[in-house]
């Protein structure tokens, strides 16, 4: 199989530091991770299926966010050419997102348990709104190549028809990522499926002032 087309920064560090724990969310500021995104939509007896390449998410950098202290913010896209910012505070035992709550207050959301292992569980918050399970350690085959010891991560909503499936590899993060949703409204069927499948991965090299390369995926 061919090596990843995935570009990263890093490539001595990580070769060099066995002995240390993998980032299986890494944060680097100017990251771009760029998808191959397929979207099927359902409405009553209709489906519409689309597949692009685009830059799911650029880290943007940290800031100060009042309230909360040292934040990461990471860009998506929207429709219609709009972006959004999702906020992340990384902990020793966790990574949390950080969204609005009620009266504007920031609220955390637990995002990630630290460190990853297999049967690992949680909720995102006291209200228990989502679980999240580590259900496996796999390898997976993306448009950039092949990568193993991959945690697959199930994010499963507990007051809709919502689930999310996340991929992620160590010093790369996020490779694949599958989402569902479905519900009825005036007792028409409505549903969004979306895979997302990892193309490339932007890191720029700030000691030669260009993209540099990450070590190759499993051959």
């Amino acid at each position: 199989m061919r090596t990843a087309a995935v570009r990263l920064l890093l490539i001595g560090v990580i070769a060099g530091c066995g002995s240390r724990t993998p980032d299986y969310f890494p944060l680097e500021r100017g990251a771009q991770r760029v998808m191959e995104v397929t979207e099927q939509r359902t409405s009553g007896a209709e489906t519409t299926r689309v597949t692009r390449v685009e830059v799911v998410e650029t880290v943007k950098g940290r800031k100060e966010m009042p309230g909360t202290g040292q934040v990461w913010v990471i860009e998506a896209p929207l429709d219609s050419n709009r972006t959004v910012n999702y906020f992340f505070q990384r902990r020793k035992d966790s990574l949390l997102m950080v969204v609005p709550g009620r009266g504007g207050r920031p609220e955390r959301i637990l995002h990630m348990l630290l460190p990853l292992r297999v049967g690992r569980r949680w909720f995102d918050s006291e209200e228990r709104r989502e679980s999240c399970e580590v259900v496996g350690k796999e390898t997976v085959t993306v448009p950039a190549g092949t990568f193993a010891g991959c945690f697959r991560i199930v994010q499963q909503s507990l007051r809709l028809d919502s689930r999310v499936e996340r991929w992620l590899a160590p010093g790369v993060g996020l490779v694949r990522r599958v989402k569902s949703l479905s519900w009825l409204d005036d007792s028409v069927f409505y549903s969004i499926q979306r895979e997302e499948r990892l193309v490339e991965y932007r890191v720029p090299d700030r000691r030669r002032g260009r993209t540099g390369l990450n070590p190759p995926a499993s051959p």
